[in-house]
This record gives C-alpha cells, sequence and structure tokens, in this order.
C-alpha cells in the first residue's frame, strides 16, 4: 500500500489542474466532492492496514532514503485523512448548496489547499511538513478575500502577514536543525531534543507551529481573521489550516523530545491557557461565529490535553 501515499497529495493537484482547464463549471464541482470522497476511502483502508500498529512507508521521486521526499502512513495519520477528507466533503457541499462554491476557481483552491493538508499528515520530514503546509495556505489567501468586502481584504492582509511572519520563523527553525542535527528527518531526530542545541534549534520550529495553530498566546490573529470568510470557507481553515500546527506539535513533540518536567510542564500550561482564554475572549464576543472562533482557541488547548497526558 505504500504506493498509495503519494496520490493523496497527487490527486487532488491533478484535480486542481483538470479543474483550471475544462470548461464546463460542473466538472470542477464534481471534482471537488469525489476528491474528499476518495480520500474518506482510501484512508479509511490505511486506518483497516495500520490498526495493528504496521507503519507503512514511501520514498517518493526514486532518490536514496534522505534525500527522497518521505511520506509514512501509521494510525494517527490516516486517522486524520478520514477526518479531513468527511471535513472537506460537509463544507465544500455546504458551500456548493448555498452557492458560495459556485465561481470558477472555488474548486481548484480547496483542491490544492487539501493536497497540502494531507501531504503535511504524511510527510515524514521538517523541510517537507514546511512545504506542504505552505502549500496548504496558498489558496487560503484567496479564500479568505473571497467575499471581497473591506473587513475581509483586512483581515487577509493580517493573515497573510501572520502566517509569512511564522513561515519565516519555521524556515529559520529548520536551517538551525539541519545545522546541529544534520537531518530534518523525523525519525532521524528521535530523542534528540535531549543534546541542548538540537532541542533549542527543534523549539524554534515549534514555536511557529504554535503560531500557525492558534495556540496562546500566539492566537490573536484567528478571531480577528475567521469571522470575515464565507461560512464554509471557516468551516473549512477551522478543521484543517489550524490542525496542521496541533498535529504538527503532538508529532514532533513526541518524537524529537523525551518526556520530563519542562517539556510537560510546558504543554499542560499553554494548553490549560487555551482553554481559559479562548472561552474568557468569547465572553467578549457579540456575534456567534466570534464566540466560535474564540472556541476554536479554546478547543486548540483540549486537542493537546490529550499531548499532555501522554
Amino acid at each position: 500500500m505504500s504506493a498509495w501515499l503519494p496520490l493523496f497529495v497527487a490527486g487532488p493537484l491533478l484535480a486542481a489542474v483538470i479543474s483550471l482547464v475544462v470548461r464546463p463549471p460542473w466538472v470542477g464541482r464534481a471534482l471537488v466532492l469525489i476528491t474528499p470522497a476518495l480520500v474518506i476511502l482510501g484512508g479509511a483502508a490505511l486506518v483497516s492496514a495500520t490498526s495493528d500498529g504496521t507503519v507503512i512507508a514511501a520514498q517518493v521521486a526514486g532518490w536514496p532514503a534522505g534525500i527522497a521526499i518521505p511520506f509514512v502512513a501509521d494510525l494517527l495519520s490516516s486517522l486524520m485523512l478520514v477526518v479531513s477528507g468527511m471535513l472537506v466533503l460537509a463544507s465544500v457541499s455546504f458551500a456548493l448548496r448555498t452557492g458560495h462554491g459556485q465561481d470558477r476557481l472555488f474548486a481548484p483552491l480547496v483542491l490544492i489547499m487539501t493536497a497540502g493538508v494531507y501531504g503535511a499528515y504524511l510527510t515524514a520530514d521538517l523541510f517537507n511538513l514546511f512545504v506542504m503546509v505552505e502549500v496548504a495556505l496558498l489558496p487560503s489567501y484567496v479564500l479568505l478575500a473571497w467575499r471581497g468586502t473591506p473587513g475581509a481584504v483586512r483581515a487577509a492582509r493580517l493573515y497573510l502577514t501572520v502566517n509569512l511572519t511564522a513561515s519565516t520563523l519555521f524556515l529559520i527553525g529548520l536551517g538551525a536543525v539541519y545545522g546541529t542535527a544534520g537531518t530534518v528527518n523525523l525519525a532521524a531526530l528521535a530523542g534528540a531534543g535531549a543534546t541542548p542545541t538540537i532541542g533549542v534549534a527543534v523549539a524554534v520550529v515549534l514555536v511557529a507551529l504554535t503560531v500557525k495553530g492558534a495556540l496562546v498566546p500566539t492566537h490573536t490573529w484567528l478571531p480577528a481573521t475567521y469571522p470575515r470568510a464565507t461560512p464554509a470557507i471557516t468551516a473549512l481553515f477551522s478543521g484543517l489550516l489550524t490542525k496542521i500546527g496541533v498535529y504538527a506539535l503532538i508529532r514532533v513533540i513526541t518524537v524529537v523530545y523525551d518526556s520530563g518536567p519542562v517539556v510537560g510542564t510546558t504543554v499542560i500550561v499553554l494548553t490549560l491557557v487555551s482553554m481559559v482564554v479562548g472561552v474568557l475572549g468569547a465572553l467578549g464576543e457579540g456575534t456567534m461565529r466570534g464566540v466560535l472562533s474564540f472556541h476554536m482557541v479554546s478547543q486548540v488547548g483540549y486537542i493537546l490535553v490529550g499531548l499532555a497526558l501522554a
């Protein structure tokens, strides 16, 4: 089944190209519905194959290990594929039904974004994680400003600035990790956080991921931007883009760092503060979408409680 793994990225990208090239608008609408349905089926097959602890790996592009693009699926990443596919299918169905997804560019933008998300779940390399996150983010800048209102454009500008800053920090951290460890492969970095220089370098990457995951205290951009998007786009962003950061935090912390008081205490404090600040921030909002945007921050804390308990 290792040959399937690159298809989770290549399939949506190919569908995006077809939806742009083929003129009839119904083709794009059909592809944006069929593609997540196929991801759900493929993810379910991976769940079945990895439920006993099996790990499926593929080296893409024909290069040797360490140079090739590694894709790895275990039970967690397989489950994320299934759940994300369900979310995408529900969100695009709602967008098409309400008319917000009738534009010809809607399908290719969503397909490119989801390709990056699926790739981020499956990659086993920090640099490729960076690439996949950026692939997912590029269409999101357009989708956030989709309404074209002054508020949406201002939100998109803030969203772009924050994410580009976090991406720059991510790239700096990657350079530091490679310079200290000689690799950015997650398997090769297992337990390397015990070395102070590597631990600090990886911590720079983690700071960038907390920004992208909207974890307190780097959360303020989310309530200022997400409510400005259409409801379907807000659902996609909340269920996909912030969760890339959360998923990557779980992956990196559990692989690179050994359990200890410093890491454990830091994670517990951040999760508890996020849970509380998100709820309190919602009290000051006057609209339902504003309330829900702060609750997204709170729920990131709830998700990471699992990491703290582990």
